[in-house]
């Protein structure tokens, strides 16, 4: 049996930090991370360390729109459609209760595919890296509908970012035949900033009137604490670039339909200030079209407003509750709507 919890604002407000470090609380809206915070958090260790900057990038969460139960005057009443499963930081790295607890989930997303409507599940970044690279695909591809894998920053501090691109490039392949308009940029692309070749996963695709799109904002060569931080790759052949050359060519003509998908969490304090402008510039003459990113990395289940976009985390799968965040996607052909929930997994 599973626990549905339906997405409360005391569930998006709760957030796991390691017992090693005190919990932020009563903090204003974060308006970034100063220096020294960093200076702080770079004296500890790496799993410590992730937990700090997830408390203080929380920040005060809102409770973002979950659907309403009737359509705008003259519209055509919502219908439910399908559901979309997010996962996110199954960490396998070797044969562990890790990889236990993730066989758990597959199996609870393949005996409720067709109850719950789940078509689409999201992997949402550190998946697995060295040993656990491959067997980690070999679970996923026990689901019977189709999965998308997102790289993480674990996965690249491995040394495995070329291991990624090479181990779920069939994935890739598989779904570039199930989904419209499926775009990956080249790779791999010379990476100014870490001086070396990174193989950046971004990924774009269409499903059923929705625009996905997975930006890959893992730092390369750096395996420090400001590894766990993001950036938009701004150079020749990376994500930024990208992702503005996808937007100039969108045409969206049903609202709430454009979602973002990340490892890292596309908000002030995983990005930067000056990032951030540039993100919401680039979003809001589209707002009415841009639902949310969704995103893992922080090890807690919360949402969070934001200018353009709001941000949904889901929880990490090794550790705490065994958690899947469920989807329900609402539509009426003219808009769509989505209601959360978090499955526990026994």
């Amino acid at each position: 049996m599973s626990l549905l919890i339906p997405m409360t604002s005391a569930q998006a407000r709760r957030i796991e930090a390691p017992s090693c470090l005190p919990v932020v609380a009563g903090r204003p809206r974060a308006t970034g991370v100063n220096s020294n915070f960093l200076f702080e958090v770079a004296e500890r260790p790496r799993a410590c360390a992730l937990g700090a900057i997830a408390a203080v990038l929380v920040g005060a969460v809102g409770t973002a729109g979950c659907s309403d139960e009737t359509s705008g005057l003259g519209e055509p009443p919502l219908e439910s459609l399908f559901s979309i499963a997010v996962i996110a930081d199954p960490h396998i790295e070797t044969v562990s209760d890790h990889e236990e607890r993730l066989i758990a989930v597959i199996a609870w997303l393949d005996e409720n595919a067709l109850a719950e409507q789940i078509e689409l599940v999201l992997v949402l970044g550190d998946i697995g890296w060295g040993a656990g690279l491959e067997r980690a695909k070999q679970l996923l591809d026990e689901l019977d509908m189709p999965y998308l894998p997102i790289v993480g920053d674990n996965e690249i501090v491995a040394g495995d970012d070329q291991a990624f691109d090479t181990t779920y490039q069939p994935q890739y392949q598989l779904l570039s035949d199930r989904f419209d308009h499926w775009r990956q940029a080249p790779l791999p692309v010379w990476d100014p900033e870490a001086g070396m070749d990174s193989w950046l996963q971004n990924l774009a695709f269409d499903y059923r009137g929705l625009h996905f799109f997975a930006v890959d904002l893992c730092i390369r060569g750096d395996d420090t604490i400001m590894g766990e931080f993001g950036t938009l790759h701004d150079f020749d052949g990376g994500s930024w670039p990208w992702l503005e050359d996808q937007w100039s060519a969108l045409a969206p003509s049903r609202g709430e339909s454009i979602i973002l998908l990340s490892h890292i969490p596309m908000f002030l304090g995983a990005l930067d200030g000056d990032e951030m402008t540039r993100v919401n510039a680039l979003l809001e003459p589209l707002g009415e079209y841009v639902y949310a990113n969704l995103a893992g990395h922080l090890h807690g289940n919360l949402e969070r407003e934001g200018a353009a976009f709001d941000v949904y985390v889901t929880d990490a799968t090794h550790d705490d509750d065994n958690t899947v965040r469920l989807i329900d996607v609402r539509g009426n052909g003219q808009r769509f709507e989505y209601d959360h929930r978090l499955v526990v997994i026994p």
